[in-house]
């Protein structure tokens, strides 16, 4: 950009400055489409996340759900969930794309600027007749990367709240505990012989018999 922006003032000062307004307006309304969209795309995700995570949700236990007669109440709780989603995402893409309407129609604007600017330059001798169409495409040129930002600037902020959000894991994963240290088993199955082996005893109905033994499980047969 900075480059097509600096060939453009070469070939005349007016239509360098003419340009360079063009793209500040440009960079405010990209700057005006992050003011916007930032918030309602967060909240976005994380409708999405919700609503994913109730439908996981109501798609493990439908069995259960449905024994209960809670069928009803989890596709309300899933329907007022993707409600919301889809509310903030109505109100985003409205938002990114009127920016991105009223970028274009700027840059059009801007376009037809510099042809008429080169054309009057032309006739007062301080330009020549290509120098025009030089003007006009080193201009879209130098433009073209702030209108493709503001075009897709929900991609954008998508992208980077999904950075935030793995960045966030990554931390959290790193400030774990270790698991504590448990010392190496002393005994082994060949160790049973050392032990009793199915032991068999009765007591009466009215006994009270308690056993505390180190054995192995289902080494005992109790009987009563």
């Amino acid at each position: 950009m900075p480059l097509f922006l600096l060939f453009v003032y070469i070939l005349h000062p007016y239509l360098g400055a003419l340009v360079f307004l063009g793209g500040f307006i440009l960079a405010m309304l990209a700057i005006a489409t992050e003011m916007k969209t930032s918030k309602l795309s967060s909240a976005m995700q994380q409708a999405a996340v919700t609503r994913n995570t109730i439908a996981d949700s109501n798609a493990r236990n439908a069995e259960i759900l449905k024994a209960m007669g809670f069928a009803g109440r989890a596709v309300a709780r899933f329907n007022r969930a993707n409600d919301d989603h889809l509310e903030l995402q109505t109100r985003t893409n409205d938002v990114s794309g009127t920016f991105g309407a009223v970028s274009r129609v700027l840059r059009m604007v801007l376009q037809s600027a510099v042809l008429g600017l080169g054309a009057l330059l032309t006739i007062q001798g301080e330009l020549s007749a290509g120098a025009i169409i030089a003007a006009s495409i080193a201009s879209a040129r130098a433009l073209a990367p702030i209108d493709l930002a503001i075009g897709n600037w929900k991609s954008v902020v998508a992208a980077r709240t999904a950075f935030a959000r793995l960045k966030e894991t990554v931390m959290a994963l790193a400030e774990t505990e270790e698991p504590m240290e448990l010392p190496n088993p002393t005994s082994s199955p060949q160790d049973r012989e050392h032990h009793c082996r199915s032991p068999r005893f009765r007591t009466s109905p009215a006994q009270r018999t308690e056993l505390r033994t180190q054995g192995w499980p289902g080494d005992w047969d109790h009987r009563s």
